[in-house]
């Protein structure tokens, strides 16, 4: 995090445009906030979710560049993005270019994976990527983990008066053998259930932590036996059964190809895009639960 946050500085003090790459919820959107703020904090900052995004959204960002002239421009997840919507983003960046309004965007994986599954297209990369910053998942920045942790309850005492300080050390031990398949945002999700019933408590303890995070952390994982039906357990309704079933075998699949998703979804029989999905979607559930 270091070197990305020196990288993040150049970047900020050249005005090259950047491409910050990683999965979702690694800080991607923070890190732009953090480039925009080192160079124009008082300046506007626009962001673009490239998610279910069309035509007319990218031409109201044309008219919001023309009207701000200086300021920050974020596009969030361009490989989102179908190709002539990027090819459309292409024209008004490009037309921009010149002007005084300062481009960042992110991708969720390895851009020239993206460009050679016709993901992505190559000029738009090229544009973006003056600079391109790489966003580790948290599972390869341990530790990342503890100041992150003493850092929200530093917020946490601040903002609603609380006394928390710190994780127990069986806690601690929990958090730094999980692998966080939802990167910071899932950490944050998991910190805002459990402060959110915090009253005198000043450590969290094991007894403190969600049902459904004790599961994940059982054993480091679960295991093939845990989707069986057996006699000592209480049935899950079919519903619950099958999205756990799936969660496990396609983080299981990715876990095999050390995260790469296009492997991973030819091995499993399924279109790029159609794992992605998925794979969204579960993170989608699991932070909802």
């Amino acid at each position: 995090m270091k070197n990305i946050i020196a990288r993040a500085e150049k970047a900020a003090a050249a005005k090259l445009p950047v491409l910050l790459v990683g999965e979702s919820g690694t800080g991607k959107e923070l890190l732009a906030e953090a480039i925009h703020s080192a160079h124009a904090s008082e300046l506007p900052m626009h962001i673009l979710y490239c998610h279910g995004t069309d035509s007319r959204l990218i031409d109201e960002l044309d008219k919001e560049i023309e009207r701000m002239q200086h300021g920050t421009i974020y596009c969030e997840r361009i490989d989102l993005l179908p190709r002539a919507l990027q090819m459309q983003l292409l024209e008004v960046v490009e037309r921009h270019a010149a002007g005084d309004c300062y481009f960042v965007a992110s991708v969720g994986d390895d851009p020239v994976e993206l460009i050679s599954s016709n993901t992505l297209v190559k000029d738009l990369y090229y544009f973006f990527s003056a600079m391109t910053i790489k966003v580790e998942p948290l599972r390869r920045r341990k530790e990342d983990i503890l100041p992150f942790v003493d850092d929200y309850f530093s917020r946490h005492r601040m903002k609603v008066g609380s006394v928390i300080r710190s994780l127990s050390d069986e806690v601690e031990k929990l958090f730094l053998s999980y692998d966080w398949p939802g990167n910071l945002k899932e950490l944050e999700l998991l910190l805002d259930e459990i402060t959110s019933l915090v009253t005198t408590q000043e450590v969290v303890t094991a007894s403190m932590l969600p049902h459904h995070f004790k599961l994940k952390t059982q054993s480091g994982s679960l295991q093939p036996e845990d989707f069986l039906v057996r006699s000592d357990k209480d049935l899950l309704p079919l519903e619950e059964y099958l999205q756990e079933a799936e969660m496990y075998y396609l983080e299981k699949a990715m876990d095999l190809f050390g995260g790469n998703v296009t492997k991973a979804a030819q091995a499993l029989g399924m279109s790029r895009q159609n794992l992605q999905y998925r794979l969204r979607k579960i993170k989608k559930n699991a932070q909802s639960t």
